[in-house]
């Protein structure tokens, strides 16, 4: 429920990527995943070093909606171990 309560849309991520795209210094991501229920969870660091983050929900074929994400945002794949 509070995975739920606590997401963005991607069209939302989106938006606030493409304002803030310029401060970001850095960014994270990390994935959880309960029965078919994944987070996707990205922290930014912005330049003035403050953190942001931001929480997609993939539910279904969770699996498949996280590659999904990683391709549409560009992020790449963790280490591995790292999720």
């Amino acid at each position: 429920e509070f995975w739920r309560e606590s997401k963005i849309s991607p069209e939302d991520l989106e938006k606030w990527l493409e304002k803030e795209r310029a401060k970001i210094a850095s960014q994270t991501w990390a994935t959880e995943m309960v029965g078919n229920i994944a987070a996707f969870e990205i922290t930014f660091t912005m330049q003035d070093a403050k953190k942001h983050l931001k929480r997609l929900l993939v539910e279904g074929h969770a699996q498949e909606g996280v590659s999904g994400l990683l391709a549409k945002f560009n992020f790449s794949p963790p280490p591995a171990g790292a999720c």
